[in-house]
């Protein structure tokens, strides 16, 4: 059960280090990270190597951490694929900004993994 972030900038006034000091500053410590730089939310997950590359990594019991629910994409309709594939995966979802957590008791019990 390992620790992954997914790190995806698209403007020049946002990075993946201010991202990846906000996970660490919420007391994950990333094992393995992925990251999209200048690739925008419009592009499909799947079409984006980086978050290709995270999906192909992550394993059951594995929890991916994101900065913000629009890291993952601005589609609603890919993000909650994206969030059902992970949850299909047994993938503990964590997004900080939404302090949304998938592995919260309260999560699980509404039939989250």
């Amino acid at each position: 059960m390992s620790i992954i972030s997914y790190l995806r900038v698209s403007t020049a006034g946002q990075t993946v280090e201010n991202q990846r000091q906000a996970i660490a500053g919420a007391g994950y410590e990333a094992e393995k990270e992925f990251a999209d730089e200048a690739v925008s939310g419009t592009t499909a997950a799947d079409a984006r190597s980086g978050w290709a590359e995270c999906s192909k990594y992550l394993r059951d019991g594995d929890t991916l951490v994101v900065y913000a629910l629009h890291r993952l994409g601005r589609s609603t309709v890919d993000v909650l694929s994206t969030i059902n594939a992970l949850h299909e995966r047994g993938v503990r979802l964590v997004i900080l900004q939404q302090q949304f957590d998938t592995g919260t008791p309260a999560r699980r019990r509404a039939g989250w993994r």
